[in-house]
């Protein structure tokens, strides 16, 4: 598998409001090209708002978001994919009689370049272009795991295989950047540890960038290049897993005045095992 070249995200001063609520204050961070970057922060701290705001569902007041040279504020949904944006959700969203390798090209749907008379026309340029998508799709499904499960229904999959449809549909968009909404949230930890092994094979195999937001701290520490923490919408620290989760502003932010977010005694994300990643 190959994929586009991945190219800088730049996110400056970006600031929402939303009835007089700030929810980003002057956000700024940058993700190097074929790194993964996660935002973390409590509840409320404005990641998805974020997420918002880069996948084009919401336009800043302020700031400026590019990837590569391109400037992305205020561009509609469809134009920031068209650009190489993919993202996944917090709540799958996928068709519910659909199958795999069906749900897998609709991802391929802005790379189709066959009109609609050609294809009803059933003209061999028409016949060549989808077998490559068809043949593409079966390609990521093998990366992701799921050529076996191509002819099944994906609302009909477990839980963990479904969270993993929907990123390999991403996937099949082509994306320079991907961004990624709690892709463990409510698996289980042979599921968990399934997924970041496919998040870790996006990065090293095929180079895309990836914005990461996850609240399993295990998943974080073990995955992310670079880590953003946001509380109420302001960027209070960035730098390493290692610098990050030894910040005083940041053991504030979660816990109060406590030893550590990875304390398993202070109730905060912990490094547990079904956290961890291989």
């Amino acid at each position: 598998m190959t994929a586009p070249a991945a190219e800088p995200l730049e996110v400056g001063g970006v600031t929402v409001r939303f009835a007089g609520l700030t929810a980003l204050d002057g956000l700024g961070f940058t993700v190097a090209p074929g790194t993964v970057h996660a935002l973390i922060g409590p509840n409320g701290a404005g990641k998805s708002t974020c997420f918002n705001v880069l996948s084009g569902v919401c336009r800043p007041a302020s700031g400026s978001v590019r990837l590569g040279e391109r400037e992305l504020t205020g561009l509609p949904p469809h134009r920031i994919a068209a650009l190489g944006v993919a993202r996944t959700f917090q709540n799958l969203a996928l068709p519910p009689r659909a199958t795999v390798a069906d749900t897998l090209l609709l991802g391929r749907h802005a790379l189709t370049r066959t009109g609609f008379v050609a294809a009803g026309l059933r003209r061999p340029s028409a016949a060549r272009e989808a077998a490559r998508h068809r043949e593409r799709v079966r390609e990521i499904a093998a990366f992701v795991g799921l050529d076996k499960q191509l002819g099944a229904v994906a609302g009909s999959l477990p839980y963990g295989q479904r969270k993993l449809t929907e990123l390999a549909r991403a996937l099949c968009m082509e994306p320079k950047l991907l961004l990624l909404d709690e892709p463990v949230a409510g698996m289980t930890a042979d599921e968990r540890r399934r997924t970041a092994a496919v998040i870790a094979g996006v990065r090293e195999s095929l180079g895309i960038s990836i914005v990461l937001v996850e609240h399993d701290m295990g998943v974080v520490m073990r995955l992310a290049d670079a880590v953003t923490v946001l509380d109420f919408g302001r960027r209070i620290a960035e730098g390493t897993p290692d610098q990050v989760q030894n910040d005083p502003a940041v053991v504030r932010a979660y816990l109060g005045e406590t030893d550590g977010i990875g304390d398993a005694g202070s109730g905060a994300p912990t490094d547990s095992a079904e956290g961890t990643a291989p």
